[in-house]
């Protein structure tokens, strides 16, 4: 379905023009590029305490061989079966319900959090907003066979 929406955004695109590159001309100058400005992460020492926590199941069964079987789950991060080196991608849409703005910390535990990675290391959500984090997973060539499990869990804490 994904797949779909990204196809028909830029078929989209195309029929606009949107797509459509400029040939420069002698009397063109091209732009100075100014450099994409990041967010400044808050150190972790400075967050304070904890004032939630969101929990998720997480869980691979790694394969030896063959296609993988990926698995659509709302209340579990389920990668499914993975064969090795192959990476799968799960995102998580987190709101924030509150009138003051927080930071997510993603972290995960257990069996399969040494596959686990992170999009971003802190998560900003303004209130009464949301906003995404990717959990990547990438099962090594040294990893056996089997079920693996643990948490991914997003701490959360109030904006200084």
């Amino acid at each position: 379905m994904r797949k779909i929406a990204i196809l028909l955004f830029a078929l989209a695109l195309l029929a606009s023009g949107c797509s459509q590159i400029e040939k420069p001309t002698e009397t063109t100058q091209t732009p100075i590029q100014t450099p994409i400005q990041t967010p400044i992460e808050t150190p972790i020492n400075e967050l304070g305490e904890p004032i939630d926590k969101l929990v998720f199941e997480a869980r691979v069964e790694v394969i030896s061989s063959g296609p993988p079987h990926i698995v659509s789950s709302k209340t579990v991060l389920d990668f499914g079966k993975l064969p090795y080196n192959m990476v799968e991608r799960k995102e998580v849409l987190i709101t924030n319900n509150r009138d003051f703005t927080v930071i997510a910390i993603p972290s995960a535990n257990g069996s399969i959090s040494k596959w686990l990675s992170f999009d971003k290391e802190q998560i900003i959500i303004e209130p009464k907003g949301k906003n995404t984090s990717l959990v990547s997973i990438r099962v090594t060539s040294d990893a056996e066979p089997g079920n693996y499990s643990g948490y991914v869990v997003y701490t959360f804490f109030k904006k200084p």
